[in-house]
Order: C-alpha cells, then structure tokens, then sequence
C-alpha cells in the first residue's frame, strides 16, 4: 500500500511543481493492489486489457518517456531514487502488454544520472538519452546516449561532456538525432545542442544554436526529408520566453527557425513536436500569454514552412501545462500533460483526445490530491491508447512510474478508484500568435566524447494496480 507521501523531488526537476502541503485522499479508498503477475489469465499477453498500473519503490522513481515494444508491450525511462547506486540512477522497465514486468534496470554510477527519452531500434533493443554526472569530462553535466539489447543489456554508451540530451530520434539516413542544452559550449548563456551520432554512437556532427541569450531544446523528432525538427524555448529581452521551432537537415544546417508566442510574464515553452501524416508539425507545450489561466496547455499546427495553420489554448484559471503529443490514426492528436484547474486536485495527469482541427473530442485527467503528470501518451500499433508519466498518491511510496492502457473514448476499467478518473470540460480558445523569423546559424562544438561504464543492475520494482478490465 502506497505511504501516499509525494517525498522530495529530486533533480530540480522544472516540470514536477510539487507542493509539500497538498495533502489528501484516504487510504482506504487508495484502490492500489500490489499484484503478482505469475497466474494472470490472459495467455502471458495481456493484449486485451485495459489497466491502470504504477511501479516503483520506497523512494522517487520519475517517468518521462514511454515506447512502444514490437511485438507488443512497452518500455519506460526515466530515473530511480528507490533502485540507484547513489544519488538517482537511469531506470528502464520493460513491460509487456498487460502491464506486467519483463525485466527493469538501473544504470548509472555515484552521481546523479536519468534518462529522458527512450526510442526501440530496429533490431529489438532500444537507444536511450539523458544527462550523466557520474560519466565523461567535467563537472558541468554530459550528454548520455545509451544503446541497449532487447533485454536492456548494454550494446554501447557515450557520454558527450559539456551539456545535457533532453531526447532522441532515429535519423531516417541512419544513426540517432539528440537534442539538450548546454551552458558550456554557444554564445549565450545556454544554447540549444544538437548531436548527430551513426549507429555505433561516433559523432557525425556537433553543433549549438541560438543567441546571446538562454535557448534550450526539448524535443527532437526525425523528419522524412532525413532531417529533423527540433523544438524548446528561445529568450526574448529578459523577462519572457517564446516557444522555438527549427527544421535541420541531415548536415545540422538550418532550413528555417521560427518562434511563436505573446509578452506574458513567464512566456511560452514547447515540450512536444512531431511531425504530421501531411508533412507539416504539431506542436505542444504551454504559454503565458494567451488562454484562461495561469498557464495554459498550448497547441500549434505548423506547415511543412512553419506557419501557423491554427493555434489553441486548453486549460482553467489554475497552472496547466502540456508535455507529449501523437497523430492518431483518425488523423487527431493526443496530447499529455498536467492540470492544476481540474481533477482531483494537486495537479493530475491530463490527457486530451483532439480532431484534426484541434477540437475536443474528449479529454481526462487521472490523479488524486496529490502531484501526478502525464509526460507522453500514444495510440498503440492494435489500436488502444496509452499515456505515461508519474503518480505520487496510488504506488509503492514518493513518486512512481505510471502506465495506463485505455480504449479509444479514455474508458480504462470499471472499479477504478473513487476520484481517480474525471472529464474535464476545457474548451479550445483560438490565439493569436504569429511566426517570427528566428536566424541562427549553427556553430560546430567539439565536445570530448567518452565511453562511459554504467553496468546495468536488475531492480525490483512493486507493481501496483489501480484496476483492469477482464
């Protein structure tokens, strides 16, 4: 049975907002299981069911990436305080399609190191990205690609020092696209990063963009052109930001660079960026300067040019932020993210189902009083939807991974626990930015590039289970 505590948020972590006072929720209404899945009755597959599932230990375990397994099941990454060596450790849990555990471990060494994001490779195993401290040259922080086997065996592991990989993408030519910041190498304050590595993880290309100011990268997604699109925030004079998108080929040169956004205080911010079944991108992250609240999940529609093509705000008077968004096969979108405007208080997982226009067609938010967020969510190769992220209120203890399989109208089970599911009614609010023009010009780095020695370290983590449909 979870302690229900949200603990201390370890890594500075500028997305988790946590409130050491948000206090709530009764443990006999918890509904959490622990579960053993050895007899489960669904042939060893569990393709059928829908769940709600957390994993984790006694201490702080964060999820920020979910992938999809061929074959089925899924993979999830993150960071663990519960299974660490010393001061948190990169933790991957692969699971198969019911939720149960295939294997999960840990890697890292006696400083603090995470994974936050996770692609599968086309021959089984998986590539993985995240910042180091343990490994490479420095004390400011490396950038960490991992490629691990299908049982999370490790084929190869680089660090590039100077800097930290916020994500990763297969590059259509061949090798891997990742993309982070670094305060170290630019010419600004921080500037986004951008590694292009071949498959044995030797560097191709280093380069930083952006301005005398702080730019930060967040997300990077291959294009089919061979290129990638990467997105984050750029600064703009010193009291907002403005979110930034920027389309590279595969040299790293810049085909354009836009950003997007008002003059609120706190500005915008983009998490998400992928590109659409008609070449253009969809962008997804928050702003402060349109829409209802505090802060307020921001939707962009780009063309294959970048230009608007529509723009909408989702959210209520409070703080709500957006952090992953998939094309669906009915040519919508899912977005995940946090709400602090509805639920069951604290700030819930959010997921919201959009047309192709960006119109609601549902939308969820999963939690309880305490802090949980949803980082990424998907629709799966058979058809369900999935979302992905973190619970401080219904696992083992702190925070905990959290995985929910769901059908196409967010129905998960009956039997859920009393508060955990609710159905917001947010409605889509046109804004008004327009696309700037934003000229960087690449600047080649020459970051020393290391073999680092993290062992991988079986875990064993407490599966606990909200409900499941039979």
């Amino acid at each position: 049975m979870s302690a229900h505590g949200c603990g201390d948020v370890k890594n500075g972590d500028e997305d988790a907002d946590t409130d050491a006072d948000d206090v709530g929720g009764d443990d006999s209404t918890s509904g959490d299981t622990p579960v053993d899945d050895a007899g489960r009755d669904d042939g060893g597959t569990g393709e059928g069911y829908a769940f709600s599932r957390t994993y984790g230990g006694n201490e702080n375990d964060s999820s920020y990436s979910v992938a999809e397994v061929s074959g089925g099941g899924f993979v999830l990454a993150g960071w663990t305080e519960s299974f660490d060596e010393a001061g948190g450790d990169a933790w991957i849990v692969r699971l198969d399609a019911g939720g149960g555990i295939v294997w999960q471990r840990s890697y890292g060494g006696a400083q603090f190191d995470e994974a936050r994001s996770i692609r599968t490779t086309s021959d089984g195993g998986f590539v993985v990205a995240g910042t180091t401290e343990s490994f490479g040259v420095g004390t400011d922080g490396a950038m960490w690609v991992l490629k691990l086997d299908g049982d999370g065996a490790v084929d190869w592991q680089k660090t590039i020092a100077g800097g930290g990989g916020s994500s990763i993408a297969i590059a259509g030519g061949g090798g891997y696209f990742v993309a982070g910041s670094t305060s170290v190498h630019g010419a600004g304050s921080s500037d986004a990063w951008v590694v292009k590595l071949d498959a044995d993880g030797a560097v191709d290309w280093q380069n930083t963009y952006g301005g005398t100011q702080n730019d930060v990268a967040y997300a990077v997604e291959a294009t089919d052109d061979d290129g990638c699109v990467v997105s984050g925030w750029t600064s703009v004079g010193t009291l907002f930001a403005q979110i930034w998108v920027m389309k590279l080929a595969a040299d790293g040169s810049v085909t354009w660079s836009k950003s997007y956004g008002g003059t609120g205080d706190g500005g915008e911010d983009a998490r998400a960026v992928r590109q659409t079944s008609d070449g253009g991108y969809i962008v997804v992250g928050w702003t402060m300067s349109f829409g209802a609240g505090d802060a307020d999940v921001w939707v962009l529609k780009l063309d294959s040019a970048g230009d608007v093509q529509w723009q909408n705000t989702y959210g209520g008077a409070s703080a709500d932020r957006g952090f992953g968004v998939n094309q669906t096969s009915d040519g919508g979108y899912l977005v995940a993210g946090r709400t602090e405007s509805f639920g069951a208080g604290g700030a819930d997982m959010w997921l919201l189902k959009l047309q192709s226009d960006g119109t609601p067609d549902w939308q969820r938010a999963y939690g309880s009083s305490y802090d949980e967020q949803a980082r990424d969510a998907f629709e799966t190769s058979s058809g369900w939807y999935v979302v992905a992220g973190k619970d401080a209120y219904y696992g083992a203890s702190g925070e905990d991974f959290w995985l929910i399989k769901m059908d196409t109208d967010g129905n998960v089970a009956a039997g859920c626990p009393d508060g955990m599911i609710d159905s917001p009614s947010a409605s889509a609010a046109s804004s008004s930015a327009t696309a700037e023009d934003f000229a960087v010009t690449p600047a080649a780095t020459s970051a020393t590039v290391g073999d680092s020695s993290a062992s991988p370290t079986d875990s064993a983590a407490e599966i606990n289970e909200q409900c499941r449909s039979s």
